[in-house]
């Protein structure tokens, strides 16, 4: 009875002993979810139906405040990334009005902007004359004419001399009695000087 009373502990030691606990592994915390986006697209087009290449679409406010895109061929854009949210987006092209449009964007979407030229700028006058040409104007044609003998026609743009010449009737001067110049400008102070009597005009010139 003894031995086997001691063959049994002996086998629940062994076994005690010989069992091993496998540890179970950590689930993995699952991934946070991607952030939804969309994308904003469309085109700018001018009140004639042209697309205007080089136009400014931008997000002027709201979460995504900032975010831009500038138009291609035919005054197409595409501004993708952008967080569901309200909004106000703002077309804008050189010598046109800008234009803007309230937005809440729940899903991607198209947005069209049309937009109105601004007025061709022109100034005229006679004799010497001050005035301010709008730095939106890129170029400018300029025309003069003096129907006495003779004198002198002298612009400034910005400072910078522009035209300086006669006309008139006289024969010494060539009897020019008119002056027709296209020049490119980034605007500025216009001081036409020493041209008494010359009647003038500037007009944008636009590409």
């Amino acid at each position: 009875m003894r031995k086997l009373y001691s063959i049994l502990c002996l086998a629940a030691i062994v076994a005690a002993c010989g069992s091993t606990s496998t540890p179970t592994a950590a689930t993995p915390a699952p991934a946070p979810p991607a952030a939804v986006t969309y994308t904003l697209s469309g085109t700018v087009a001018s009140s004639t139906g042209a697309g205007i290449q080089g136009a400014v679409v931008r997000v002027q406010d709201g979460p995504n405040a900032g975010k831009q895109a500038v138009a291609g061929a035919a005054g197409a854009f595409s501004l993708p990334g952008l967080a569901p949210s309200g909004m106000t987006v703002v077309a804008s092209a050189a010598n046109f009005v800008s234009a803007s449009d309230g937005v809440t964007l729940t899903a991607s979407r198209i947005l069209n902007f049309t937009l109105t030229p601004t007025p061709i700028f022109t100034f005229s006058g006679v004799g010497d004359s001050v005035f301010t040409l709008p730095a939106t104007v890129s170029r400018v044609r300029i025309t003069a004419r003096y129907t006495g003998s003779s004198s002198n026609f002298i612009v400034r743009i910005g400072g910078a001399l522009v035209v300086n010449v006669i006309i008139g009737t006289s024969a010494i001067f060539g009897g020019n009695t008119t002056f027709d110049g296209t020049y490119l400008t980034a605007g500025g102070t216009v001081a036409i000087t020493n041209s008494s009597g010359v009647a003038w005009t500037f007009t944008e010139v636009r590409p």
